[in-house]
């Protein structure tokens, strides 16, 4: 798997999913929104 084993590839995704979630947070705040009332609206 390219020198790369499960716990490197969980901490990239983990990585990964946290800046996803900041950047929709960020986008999200000027509607008076967050991660958790957004997902509730759909």
């Amino acid at each position: 798997m390219n020198n790369m084993n499960k716990s490197t590839i969980e901490y990239l995704v983990a990585k990964f999913n946290r800046k996803i979630r900041l950047s929709l947070n960020r986008e999200l705040l000027k509607y008076g929104l967050n991660e958790a009332n957004f997902y509730y609206l759909l």
